[in-house]
């Protein structure tokens, strides 16, 4: 922001698009603009903390953590949310072209859903943007499964069956 003039700001639930041009002081940054940016990394370090909260007792009795999505936001998780790679056991999604992939940044590969009736993991993180038909599925696997949300807002479901 620093030397820049913000000239637009776009704001949509997975980005914040700032249109910008280099000015010759800081004086000409609109405080309007500003103000939605220190907002938009305001509630990304929230959330951020709050999925992180959320899979601390995961991680700590050595659960079963597995993303439900493997896409662009499963990468998103692992390095804008800081969810480390290691601590997931698996990816499941439907797209039947993405089964038996590897991502090759974490080498975690995709499976087809029903792999969770095989496995009975003890969270899903769900990182697609489609959470309510995925959420929906998961409760038809009729299992004691928890979910985490990251979109469009971070949320720990708790399904005791």
């Amino acid at each position: 922001e620093e030397g820049f003039k913000v000239l637009k700001v776009y704001k949509t639930p997975e980005n914040l698009i700032a249109i910008s041009r280099k000015s010759d002081s800081e004086k000409n940054l609109n405080l309007k603009h500003k103000f939605k940016i220190d907002k938009f990394i305001e509630n990304f370090e929230r959330n951020k903390n709050n999925i992180k909260k959320n899979i601390k007792s995961y991680i700590s009795k050595n659960k079963k953590i597995i993303f439900w999505g493997g896409g662009g936001f499963a990468v998103a998780a692992e390095y804008l949310y800081s969810v480390k790679s290691n601590l997931i056991e698996y990816i499941v999604d439907t797209d039947k072209k993405k089964h038996n992939m590897i991502f090759i940044s974490n080498n975690l590969r995709i499976f087809n859903p029903n792999k969770i009736l095989k496995t009975n993991p003890n969270l899903i993180i769900i990182t697609s943007y489609y959470y309510q038909e995925i959420i929906k599925t998961i409760k038809k696997f009729n299992l004691k499964i928890n979910i985490l949300t990251i979109f469009p807002k971070v949320k720990l479901y708790k399904n005791n069956k």
